[in-house]
């Protein structure tokens, strides 16, 4: 039988690190800026065409 090393990688970006941590779920800032980024363009999008 061989041994065999194994290495782990752990991405510890500024992106991965947790932002908000609450009773149920942990939520990254990449998590957070998608989430953002996400209720901001609905908003946009239903002002465009809320003249219409």
């Amino acid at each position: 039988m061989r041994h065999v090393e194994l290495v782990a990688f752990e991405n510890d970006s500024i992106l991965h690190q947790k932002a908000l941590l609450l009773p149920i779920v942990k939520v990254s800032l990449r998590q957070l800026g998608v989430l953002v980024v996400v209720i901001l363009s609905v908003f946009a999008t239903y002002s465009i065409t809320d003249n219409f």
